[in-house]
Formats: structure tokens, sequence, C-alpha cells
């Protein structure tokens, strides 16, 4: 996640994804499932690890989109 405003507080900024995390797990009742990371404050090796990944799981869908 990338959030749009930028958390001047250094607490506050490393505590909102895992306050955000915990709003949507309980909103989809998905406990210990769902994973939120600032990517602008994620060590790099994780962002890139992150956007791999985000790529693998959209292809196949825009793959069968496109045959149909």
């Amino acid at each position: 996640m990338i959030f749009s405003d930028f958390e001047t507080d250094p607490l506050e900024r490393a505590v909102r994804p895992q306050m955000r995390e915990a709003e949507v797990e309980r909103e989809l009742k998905r406990y210990k499932q769902i994973s939120i990371v600032d990517l602008e404050t994620a060590p790099v090796l994780l962002q890139v690890s992150i956007l791999q990944s985000a790529i693998i799981m959209v292809r196949p869908q825009r793959a069968a989109c496109q045959t149909h």
C-alpha cells in the first residue's frame, strides 16, 4: 500500500500499516491472513518482492480476460 498523505511523526508512520491491516482484517473477517506494508518506508528488497508477487497475481487474470 502507498498512503496518499505523508505522516511526519515516525511512530505514527511505523504503526499506520498495522492499524490499517487490523481494520481490513475486522471488515473481511480474515484474521492473520492479510499483510499491509507501506511501500514508501519498506526496505527496497521487500518492495521489489511485493511488486513481483503482485505482477504474478495479476497476469493470469489479464490473460483470461483477453482470450474471451
